[in-house]
């Protein structure tokens, strides 16, 4: 480890870092407060970004990029989400999830472009995010409630394997099996029934 900088703003449970075209990174830290700091790569400094997300982040808050490079933040402990546009420099507010996220809250990408977002928060709901229309739709159920400690491994055959943590705010609940997560199947599945709402 080399020489450290103190940070803007103090960082406690969760930190999101989204990394703009220029190289610097722009940090998110769960401490209550509504907060944005820049970290210049080159200099090694961080300072206020001067703009701030909506909202604070919490736990089970992440970043997701999109194909035209601005971000979709999933705030944490609530169903609000943010897009953050690092050319413009701003932050909006995105379409609100199905229902809030909370620890253990994951991202999965599926084939088609979309994002599958777990919601962790001991529970078993999920969101599909739409990039390109920046629009948010309820997502099948999870065979478990997913919460802390939850864990997604990408397999070199595209599927995810999934442990989900704990299953309730109780640390006594726990789940013993893991379970397998095709994208593949799940984007096709998802076509079938999007051109049966059309034809009937």
């Amino acid at each position: 480890f080399g020489s450290s900088h103190p940070l803007a703003s103090t960082i406690a449970s969760t930190t999101v870092i989204m990394k703009r075209p220029d190289g610097n990174f722009v940090i998110l830290t769960a401490n209550g407060t509504v907060n944005a700091q820049l970290f210049n790569d080159s200099t090694g400094s961080t300072t206020a970004l001067g703009i701030t997300p909506t909202v604070p982040i919490s736990s089970g808050a992440f970043a997701v990029k999109r194909p035209d490079g601005k971000f979709l933040i999933v705030m944490g402990n609530q169903n609000i989400t943010n897009i953050y546009d690092p050319l413009g420099n701003t932050f909006t507010a995105g379409p609100n999830l199905i229902a809030n996220a909370g620890p253990g809250s994951t991202p999965l990408p599926l084939p088609n472009g979309r994002i599958f977002i777990l919601h962790g928060n001991n529970s078993n709901t999920t969101s599909i995010y739409d990039p390109v229309f920046n629009t948010m739709t309820a997502g099948t159920s999870t065979p478990d409630n997913i919460g802390v400690g939850a864990v997604v491994i990408p397999r070199p055959d595209g599927k995810f394997l999934i442990a989900p943590g704990m299953a309730g705010i109780n640390c006594g609940t726990v789940v013993t099996r893991t379970w397998l997560f095709d994208p593949y199947a799940f984007a096709i599945f998802g076509m079938i029934l999007l051109l049966l709402n059309i034809l009937f």
